[in-house]
């Protein structure tokens, strides 16, 4: 009888089983504390916590158990209950507090040097600065002591008359330009103005006469011919000017026009000079920056016409000497004093550098020429060289003129054909040397 209320008691538990997860562990029905104890008042009997059993029905068990009954049949195992519902979600917890920085890494190694960079090559050498001014004339020292009178001499015997020395053979004509020599960028007021209608200049440094006006868009011929045919001023015997004439307008310090004519424009001028290697050509001078060059004779250029006297025969011209075995050849022109020989393949500071510096026929006062000094030694009449002066090769001679509109180029005479052209200072030309 006992065992059978401990059987209906299991079953009870076991029918509970399914409110298990809506239940209290520890109390009635319930799964026992992790300790087989119960809450107060039940006992934990196979895991289950049950109520206090009746101690009677012991007594009454073993009553029955003397006798000897059937046993009953067991009962029918009761259903499963329902499932319980699944508890609701907890709550998401705190976030954590943020970690601690972590410490600075350590500074890394200081990179290597870098290699030196190459030297730049070297600036170019500048340009020769102005000469400076001239300094003041020293005071005059003071006058010395008079002498002492001398006794008066015996009255010697009359000489006999000595001979008619000879007459040199030097001559340049009617007129001498250049004689002496004078740079013509000197020269103050050259030039003087007369006249209302036909405006005549008057050039002090030639003595030439010029019209102010000018023509343009003539072939050389029409040039020629417009010239020949002009009245103007009052005067009629005006011509075309030959090259030499119209090359003396130049000033090589000015730009675009590189001349103080007055009035005069850039354009290309004809002159009355034949190219002598060519009679095709003409030779013309470009007012813009100077050239003196040679073209053929049909493009139209512009034309003005002069009157007067120009140079036109010279004999001896050039005179040399031996000084201390150099060889000076002295123009009876111009007064210049020429070293006879030349050097070549020299830049145009080399060139200047070695005249600067030269000892030459017992002098040392040598300089690289202006580019006026070195053009008088041109004469376009002859060819290849076109100078007569002694011994002069046919190559490009430096001046020590610089372009003035671009201080690279300096102002060169090729003696071939006697152009007055410019040329890079970097190129290699030849040098000779004035005084």
């Amino acid at each position: 009888m006992r065992n059978m209320f401990l059987f209906a008691a299991v079953l009870l538990i076991v029918t509970s089983c399914s409110d298990f997860k809506d239940s209290v562990i520890g109390t009635f029905g319930e799964k026992c504390f992790g300790d087989n104890a119960c809450k107060e008042g039940l006992f934990c009997i196979d895991g289950i916590c049950v109520e206090e059993l009746d101690t009677n029905l012991d007594d009454d068990t073993e009553k029955n158990d003397s006798d000897d009954g059937n046993t009953g049949d067991t009962g029918n195992t009761g259903n499963t209950g329902d499932t319980g519902n699944t508890g609701d979600t907890g709550d998401t917890g705190n976030t954590g507090d943020t970690g601690n920085t972590g410490n600075t890494g350590d500074t890394g190694d200081t990179g290597n040097t870098g290699d030196t960079g190459d030297t730049g090559d070297t600036g170019d050498t500048g340009d020769t600065g102005d000469t400076g001014d001239t300094g003041d004339t020293g005071n005059t020292g003071d006058t010395g002591d008079t002498g002492n009178t001398g006794d008066t001499g015996n009255t010697g015997d009359t000489g006999n008359t000595g001979d008619t020395g000879d007459t040199g053979e030097y001559s340049c004509g009617a007129q001498c330009w250049y004689s002496p020599y004078v740079n013509p960028e000197t020269i103050v007021d050259r030039f003087s103005e007369s006249g209302t209608g036909d405006v005549i200049v008057t050039d002090s440094y030639t003595g030439l006469e010029w019209t102010k006006s000018s023509v343009s868009d003539k072939i050389w011929q029409d040039a020629m011919d417009h010239c020949d045919g002009l009245s103007y001023g009052g005067k009629s015997d005006w011509r075309l000017p030959d090259n030499y004439e119209l090359e003396s307008l130049v000033n090589y310090s000015k730009y675009y026009p590189a001349s103080d004519f007055p009035g005069i424009s850039t354009n290309y001028f004809w002159s009355s000079s034949v190219y002598v290697y060519n009679t095709n050509n003409a030779w013309y001078v470009h007012f813009d920056d100077g050239n003196v060059y040679n073209y053929d004779k049909q493009p139209t250029y512009s034309a003005m016409c002069v009157r007067g006297v120009s140079p036109t025969s010279e004999t001896g011209r050039f005179q040399e000497k031996v000084v201390s075995d150099d060889t000076v050849v002295i123009d009876m022109k111009t007064g210049l004093e020429w070293t006879k020989s030349s050097v070549s393949d020299k830049t145009w500071q080399e060139a200047e550098n070695f005249c600067n510096g030269l000892s030459y026929g017992g002098k040392d006062d040598w300089k690289l020429p202006e580019i006026y000094q070195l053009r008088t030694l041109i004469k376009r009449e002859e060819y290849y060289p076109a100078s007569d002066f002694p011994g002069i090769s046919s190559n490009y001679f430096w001046s020590s003129s610089v372009y003035v509109h671009s201080t690279d180029d300096a102002w060169f005479v090729p003696f071939r054909d006697g152009y007055v052209r410019r040329d890079n200072k970097n190129d290699m030309n030849y040098a000779m040397c004035v005084r």
